[in-house]
């Protein structure tokens, strides 16, 4: 178990989350697999419109999530990719949450969430006023603040 952790933080480091290439790719009897490196899930994308959709999936094949990093999409609320953590309400910014190696989250009523990348690890440290977004993502299922495990059970 202990090696598990070892090579997972070995390769967050190697792969973090400031940049987009946090995908491995598997050969799989004549099938090519992207996979999240942070979290396992296969990755498969979309297009709808003008704008490129990232999926992920479970082992049963469920939607995990999806994310966007493409800066045409712009949620209900006005927010898109590169917004700077200033632009966005103070209300919002006040209740929004780390979730480690992953990033900082501001959660939105339309049930999406800003997704802020500070650093190698993308939690190096709490965002500056110009911090900007670096993709938004909704979850399948609500993430828990100030916990380590990424889903509700």
């Amino acid at each position: 178990m202990k090696r598990a952790i070892f090579v997972n933080l070995i390769l967050l480091c190697l792969f973090g989350c400031e940049t987009n290439k946090a995908l491995v790719s598997e050969k799989h009897e004549k099938e090519i697999r992207i996979v999240d490196i942070q979290t396992g899930y296969q990755m498969r994308e979309m297009q709808k419109g003008n704008i490129k959709y990232h999926f992920l999936l479970n082992k049963k094949l469920d939607t995990i999530s999806i994310k966007t990093f493409d800066k045409k999409f712009i949620v209900n609320e006005g927010y898109k990719i590169g917004t700077k953590w200033k632009d966005i309400s103070k209300e919002l910014t006040d209740s929004s949450y780390e979730l480690f190696g992953f990033g900082y989250y501001v959660e939105l009523k339309s049930g999406w969430n800003l997704v802020f990348c500070v650093g190698n690890t993308c939690t190096d440290s709490f965002p500056d006023e110009n911090a900007e977004v670096k993709y938004i993502e909704k979850r399948m299922r609500e993430r828990v603040k100030d916990q380590s495990t990424l889903f509700k059970e």
